[in-house]
């Protein structure tokens, strides 16, 4: 997972990850499907903590709360929310 933008800058409090569509093999989701919101309070922005949880919730409400970080799906783009 490519989250550099997300890691390097330290202002942003929400993000949107859209994760492309290559990782779904067979399947055809929309972007709304494969995108992410995510908070920069999770554990995996912050090295000094033990975990590197990273949790999604879908912007189309399928998915909640989804450990991203167990999966190796290739980021589409990155987009910071205001």
């Amino acid at each position: 997972m490519d989250l550099t933008k997300l890691l390097d800058n330290k202002s942003w409090e929400k993000a949107i990850i859209v994760f492309s569509n290559d990782n779904f093999k067979g399947y055809d989701y929309t972007e709304r499907s494969r995108s992410y919101r995510v908070s920069r309070a999770d554990n995996y922005f912050h090295s000094e903590k033990i975990s590197t949880s990273l949790h999604g919730y879908c912007l189309d409400g399928t998915d909640q709360g989804v450990r991203l970080d167990h999966y190796r799906w290739k980021v589409e783009k990155v987009m910071l929310e205001d």
